[in-house]
């Protein structure tokens, strides 16, 4: 979103952190890239997370930012194989790109049955559904488990063939985001504290260790979780996503950052 009076525009890129999407990748960043500039921001806000370059992209959501500027990056760090075997979510994006009714059936046919449903009197709304995290987190269970598996049995997240790809797409937004005059914060987003249980230590080192070389590289502020303030676990309802106390204190601080 855009923030801030005309004369300060702040477009800030505030990451979910689904665990099991790894949103906010490179890859979108890379994809919308122009339509942020068009914005002529004075300042861009990327949060990502180990997430964010330690998982396979799901290809089901490109289709969201598609851009064809993907295709070249694509080609050559995955190869054409690639493009092929995932050609179904390539042939969608790009038809949608071009046709908005296409890009949005689903969304369309999901409101002509909702207003359905409302003149038939089956279920009738007085005003839109908000979407939200609240209060309640996820029961000790919920993390005392997912800890015990992917501890044991897989990583939550670990190198996969699309982190490359999502490094040197992050190097061509952030040169393609400084060269415009525009300042650029990056800034880890906050996660539950018992999600490095979850993945290797070595994970941390690699993230925080490219953030960290090409800010210096390109230009940009780069600021890891020992910049932020401290997120127990109460703050969470479940390893990424911040919940009703949690993400007013985090939109605080970064309104300070900004400043």
């Amino acid at each position: 979103m855009i923030i801030g009076s005309p004369s300060k525009r702040i477009v800030t890129g505030v990451q979910t952190c689904s665990s099991d999407l790894g949103a906010g990748a490179p890859i979108e960043i890379f994809m919308i890239q122009e339509k942020l500039l068009a914005k002529n921001p004075d300042t861009i806000v990327y949060l990502p997370f180990v997430g964010s370059l330690f998982t396979d992209y799901p290809y089901n959501k490109m289709k969201h930012y598609f851009s064809p500027s993907i295709i070249l990056p694509a080609i050559k760090h995955l190869g054409v194989n690639e493009l092929i075997s995932q050609r179904r979510y390539f042939l969608d994006s790009f038809i949608g790109k071009f046709i908005p009714l296409y890009k949005y059936r689903e969304s369309i046919r999901r409101i002509s049955y909702n207003a359905l449903r409302n003149y038939l009197n089956i279920e009738s709304r007085t005003e839109p559904q908000r979407y939200g995290y609240d209060y309640i987190s996820e029961p000790k269970a919920y993390f005392d488990q997912n800890v015990v598996y992917f501890g044991r049995y897989q990583h939550l997240y670990r190198e996969t063939k699309h982190t490359v790809l999502n490094k040197e797409l992050f190097k061509e937004f952030a040169k393609a985001v400084v060269t415009k005059g525009v300042k650029l914060i990056v800034i880890e987003a906050p996660t539950h504290p018992l999600i490095k249980k979850c993945y290797r230590r070595e994970i941390d080192l690699d993230f925080n260790t490219f953030f960290a070389e090409q800010a210096v590289k390109i230009g940009y502020k780069y600021m890891n979780a020992d910049y932020l303030p401290k997120y127990p676990d109460k703050y969470f309802v479940d390893f990424t996503h911040l919940n009703k106390i949690g993400r007013p204190k985090f939109t605080r601080y970064i309104a300070k950052e900004i400043e």
